[in-house]
C-alpha cells in the first residue's frame, strides 16, 4: 500500500480513535447566550426572534487547527406554543471539512403558572469532506484510492427536552441521535467513522439581588456525555446586568479555563467574546490562543414577558402644626359625639327587640288557637280519641306503656289473627309492633307510629288511610 493509502488510513484511524475517546459535536463558548446550538427545544422559548453568528478559533498553532461558524436563528411563528429555527454550521478541523443544515421545531406547554416543558427535535444536511490536499501523496496510482469518496453527505438528527420554573431551567439534548456512519470507502475496509451519539444534561438558576433588581447572578453546569468516552463537565457563573451585558467564567474539566464578556447595544444587538485559556495535560501540547467571536441581534415580537420596575419616590409635604387646645377640644367633641351615637345605636337595637318579640307573641297566640281548633276538630271526627280510666296499657315485655300520641290501625283478641294482620303491616311499615288493654279484656292494639307530636301522629294517619284504604285512629293515651 502506498504511503499516501497509508496516511488516509491513519487519519481514519484518528477519527475513529477521536470518535471514541473525545466529543465529535463543537465545542461552543456561547451556549448560555444561545443555548438553541445545542438544544433544539430552545427554539422559541422567549418569545422574541434572536439570529446570532459565532465564530470559533482553536489549536491555530498546530496545522491549520479547528474553526467552527455558526449561524443560528429561532423565534416563535404561526403556530401557537411552537418555535422554528434554523441552523447553518461550517466546522473544519485539519484534513476534516463539515458542512451542515438543519430546521428545528419545538412544542411548549405551560404547566401552571409557573412551570413550562418544551420538546423539540431537528433534522438536515451534513456533509462530511476529506481535503486530499492536506495529505503528502507519494502514489497517486495506488488503488487503495479510486475506492475513496472525498465527500459523503448524510442525514443528521438531534432531540432535545427543556424544563422551567421561575429561575430554574433544566435542559437534555440528544445530537447526532441516528449514530450514522460516515463511509468514505466503497470497499468495507475501515474507510468510516460513526457520528457517536451525545447526552448533554445541563442546569442553571438566576440568583436575583433586591437592592440591585438590574444584576443576576446565574451558575450553570454542563456535562457531555459520549459512550465509551471520559463524561465532559463544564462549570459557570455569569453576571447578566439588564440591558447592558454580561461576564462569564467557565471550568472546562481537563480542558480550559474559559472567560466571556459581552455587551447589549441598544438592547437589541449582541456582542461578545470567548477566550479559552488550556490547562490540564493539554497545555503540554499546545499554548496557543483559543477563542470565539459572537454577533447576534433579538427582533422583537412583543411577546416576551416585561419586567415592570416600580421607582417609588420620596415627597416632602410641609405640613401646619395645629394648636393644641384646639387638638384636645376636637377630641372632646369626636368623644361625645361617639358616645351620642353609640346610645342612639343602643336604643334602636332595644326597639327593634321588643318589636321582634311581640311579633313573635303575636305569632304564638295564633298558632295556639289555631291548634287548639284544629285538635279539637280531630276529636270531633273521631280522628284522636282519648283514653279513659278504663284503659291501662303495657307493653309485650309487662312494662308500663308511656304516655303520648299512638296511630292505630287494628285491634284483636285473638293471637293469630294479630300475628296475620301485623306481619301484613309491617309490609308498609315495618316498626309497627302491637300494646296490650289490660282493662279490656286483654286486647291488642297494632301500633305503626308512637310520638309527642299530635299532628305528626294525623299526618301519619293520614297518609296510612290513603294507602291502604283502611281506617284508623290517633289515641291520646295519658298514663
Amino acid at each position: 500500500m502506498s504511503n499516501k493509502a497509508l496516511n488516509i488510513v491513519f487519519v481514519l484511524l484518528l477519527i475513529c480513535l477521536n470518535s471514541i475517546k473525545a466529543q465529535q459535536v463543537p465545542f461552543y463558548n456561547h451556549y448560555m447566550v444561545n443555548p438553541f446550538v445545542y438544544n433544539p427545544a430552545y427554539a422559541g422559548l422567549d418569545g422574541d426572534m434572536n439570529a446570532y453568528i459565532t465564530r470559533g478559533q482553536r489549536y491555530m498553532g498546530i496545522g491549520t487547527g479547528s474553526i467552527n461558524n455558526t449561524f443560528s436563528i429561532e423565534g416563535r411563528f404561526l403556530i401557537p406554543n411552537s418555535g422554528f429555527g434554523i441552523i447553518l454550521d461550517h466546522n473544519t478541523a485539519g484534513a476534516m471539512n463539515q458542512l451542515g443544515a438543519k430546521m428545528s421545531y419545538a412544542y411548549h406547554v405551560q404547566i401552571g403558572k409557573e412551570h413550562s416543558l418544551g420538546l423539540g427535535v431537528s433534522g438536515g444536511y451534513l456533509e462530511n469532506t476529506l481535503r486530499n490536499d492536506k495529505f503528502n501523496i507519494l502514489h497517486e496510482d495506488d488503488p487503495f484510492l479510486y475506492g475513496m469518496r472525498e465527500s459523503r453527505p448524510l442525514f443528521n438528527m438531534s432531540a432535545g427536552l427543556v424544563y422551567k420554573n421561575k429561575d430554574l431551567q433544566a435542559a437534555i439534548s440528544i445530537p447526532q441521535i441516528l449514530g450514522n456512519k460516515v463511509k468514505f470507502s466503497k470497499e468495507k475496509t475501515r474507510g468510516f467513522y460513526t457520528l457517536a451519539r451525545h447526552l448533554l444534561l445541563s442546569a442553571s438558576y438566576d440568583f436575583r439581588f433586591a437592592a440591585i433588581d438590574e444584576i443576576t447572578l446565574r451558575p450553570h453546569a454542563l456535562m457531555r456525555i459520549v459512550p465509551g468516552a471520559p463524561a465532559q463537565f463544564d462549570i459557570s457563573a455569569q453576571v447578566n446586568y439588564e440591558d447592558l451585558g454580561w461576564f462569564s467564567t467557565t471550568y472546562k474539566s481537563g480542558y480550559a479555563l474559559q472567560f466571556n464578556l459581552g455587551f447589549h447595544i441598544f438592547k437589541q444587538l449582541h456582542v461578545g467574546y470567548s477566550y479559552e485559556w488550556v490547562v490540564g495535560s493539554a497545555r503540554n501540547y499546545y499554548s496557543g490562543v483559543n477563542h470565539e467571536f459572537l454577533l447576534g441581534y433579538t427582533f422583537k415580537t412583543g411577546k416576551t414577558e416585561t419586567k415592570v420596575r416600580t421607582e417609588i419616590k420620596r415627597v416632602e409635604v410641609e405640613i401646619e402644626v395645629p394648636d393644641p387646645k384646639v387638638v384636645q377640644e376636637n377630641e372632646r367633641l369626636r368623644r361625645l359625639l361617639r358616645e351620642k351615637e353609640s346610645q342612639l345605636q343602643a336604643k334602636e337595637n332595644l326597639e327593634k327587640r321588643l318589636r321582634e318579640e311581640l311579633e313573635k307573641e303575636k305569632q304564638r297566640t295564633k298558632d295556639s288557637i289555631a291548634t287548639a281548633r284544629t285538635k279539637s276538630e280531630a276529636e270531633d271526627k273521631g280522628e284522636i280519641i282519648k283514653s279513659d280510666g278504663n284503659h291501662t296499657f303495657i307493653e309485650v315485655d309487662g312494662s308500663d306503656t308511656p304516655g303520648g300520641y299512638y296511630v292505630i290501625v287494628g285491634v284483636f283478641s285473638e293471637i293469630n289473627n294479630l300475628r296475620r294482620n301485623l306481619n301484613e303491616v309491617r309490609k308498609l311499615y315495618p316498626q309497627a309492633y302491637h300494646i296490650i288493654n289490660t282493662k279490656k279484656g286483654n286486647y291488642n292494639y297494632i301500633v305503626i307510629q308512637y310520638t309527642f307530636d299530635w299532628q305528626e301522629a294525623l299526618k301519619t294517619l293520614k297518609n296510612y288511610t290513603e294507602s291502604t284504604g283502611k281506617r284508623g285512629w290517633v289515641l291520646e293515651y295519658k298514663h
